[in-house]
């Protein structure tokens, strides 16, 4: 399930592929910090009250990318 809302999250969002692949690659470290948050306050619900807000948190920004990638 996890996973799965990880995609629907990415598909709500206009993403170039380089900020999708960073995404990927940190999924698994998010994904600890979201279980142990939903472990902390059962009563959370998964997607709106705890992934989401992580994941908007941890998104890299197109402006990062962007900076970082112009000379």
């Amino acid at each position: 399930m996890p996973y799965m809302s990880a995609h629907m999250y990415m598909a709500g969002k206009d993403l170039p592929s380089d900020l999708q692949e960073k995404f990927w690659d940190a999924w698994p470290h998010t994904l600890k910090k979201v279980i142990d948050r939903c472990e902390k306050d059962e009563l959370k619900f998964f997607f709106t009250e705890v992934l989401v807000p992580e994941l908007d948190g941890t998104l890299p920004s197109r402006d990062t990318v962007s900076a970082a990638a112009s000379p």
